[in-house]
C-alpha cells in the first residue's frame, strides 16, 4: 500500500479556525473554516474530522499560523509559521 503524505495548514485567528489539506503536488484536497467562539480545540477537532472523511488514512505534516496559533503550536510541538 502506498502511503499518502499530506500537508495540513492550520490558521487560528481571533474568530475562526481555517484548515487546508494539500497533497504532495500541493493540490488542495480539502479546505474549510469555522467560527470558534473561543473554543479553538473543539472547532479544530470538528474540522479535522471532516477532513478525514475526504482524505482517509494519510500521513500528515502539520503547520500552524495565525494570531491564536502560537500557544497551540507549542503545546502540540508543531511548526509555527
Amino acid at each position: 500500500m502506498i502511503s499518502k503524505d499530506y500537508t495540513l495548514g492550520i490558521d487560528i485567528g481571533s474568530t475562526t479556525v481555517k484548515i487546508a489539506l494539500l497533497d504532495s503536488e500541493h493540490n488542495i484536497v480539502f479546505s474549510d473554516y469555522k467560527r470558534h467562539f473561543a473554543n479553538i480545540q473543539e472547532t479544530l477537532s470538528d474540522l479535522l474530522q471532516e477532513a478525514v472523511k475526504v482524505s482517509g488514512n494519510v500521513t500528515l505534516h502539520p503547520v500552524i499560523t495565525g494570531s491564536g496559533g502560537l500557544t497551540l503550536a507549542k503545546h502540540l510541538e508543531v511548526p509555527f509559521v
